[in-house]
């Protein structure tokens, strides 16, 4: 932040000088300066601005470097984060498995045999749902989904994955693509444990169409009163205690860093952040 505002004065004095160069000839035409001081007034101050103008694009370029280990280290936190939930996430798995077996094998015990499929297929419903993110042709994005999901089923949350696309034909890091798919799943968790239990659900999809790749991820949490949508991707800007306000911030910037946007649809019912990436021009090979 530092070097930003230095970066902001430098600038500002560099238009300051320039002012009083065009002052000064203003009023050298009225005779008030003898040319050959005039002349040398003006060679200082040519001077000062090419210095400032190196060390505008030095400032520069540190800024940029600041925003890019920023961004790194945010990677590396939510990477940490993700091993912790998902030991979290196990933890809790584990202690759930017992009670299922338990209960089915009290149901098979006493004969109902029915009840008992019926109890199956509800426990290997979020399982099937999250084998199917193991499709997926990226490794390092069906780790983050996988833990995802185990969060999701830990705290009750109904998820949906549909990827229709290839992933890696898409134009990020794969770090990258799991900041954003990252925290707009966590913002959703977020707003659908709000909702009681059996209304909480979260949708992911991942398609494209022949100009974009797109992100859509979907809650049925309440509805984001549309006067904070212009500010929902600032920097610092937040509704949750406790949050740095830096999430949606690092999906914009992510996006906007290749191209794309993102838009937010929000109504009664359900929230939805859709992020488009451009897909790349291919140069077709002339034989």
């Amino acid at each position: 932040m530092g070097h930003s505002y230095s970066l902001i004065f430098i600038i500002l004095f560099q238009f300051l000088i320039l002012a009083v160069i065009n002052l000064s000839i203003w009023i050298s035409q009225t005779g008030a300066f003898p040319v050959k001081s005039l002349a040398d007034f003006l060679g200082i101050f040519n001077i000062i601005i090419a210095l400032l103008t190196i060390v505008a694009v030095f400032s520069i370029k540190r800024v940029v470097m600041t925003v890019e280990r920023e961004a790194e280290e945010r990677s590396a936190r939510e990477s940490l984060k993700q091993v912790e939930e998902l030991i979290k996430t196990m933890r809790v798995q584990r202690h759930d498995f017992n009670n299922h077996i338990e209960t089915i094998y009290g149901l098979v015990e006493v004969g109902e045999y029915e009840h008992a499929r019926r109890y199956m297929e509800e426990v290997m419903a979020p399982i099937i749902s999250t084998a199917e993110i193991m499709k997926a042709d990226n490794p390092v994005v069906s780790a983050l989904l996988q833990v995802k999901a185990g969060i999701a089923e830990a705290k009750h949350v109904a998820v949906e994955f549909e990827i229709d696309t290839e992933l890696r034909n898409i134009p990020l890091l794969s770090k990258e693509l799991n900041v954003i798919i990252g925290n707009l799943f966590d913002n959703a968790l977020e707003a659908t444990s709000r909702q009681e239990p059996e209304g909480r659900r979260i949708k992911l999809k991942i398609n494209e169409d022949p100009h974009y790749y797109k992100i859509h991820v979907t809650n049925t949490g309440p509805p984001i009163p549309k006067e904070l949508h212009p500010r929902l991707f600032e920097r610092g800007f937040t509704t949750k205690k406790g949050s740095e306000g830096i999430g949606l911030y690092s999906v914009k910037y992510l996006a906007e860093k290749y191209g794309g946007n993102v838009k937010v649809d929000s109504g009664e019912g359900e929230t939805t952040f859709l992020v488009e990436i451009p897909k790349k021009m291919r140069k077709e090979v002339i034989c």
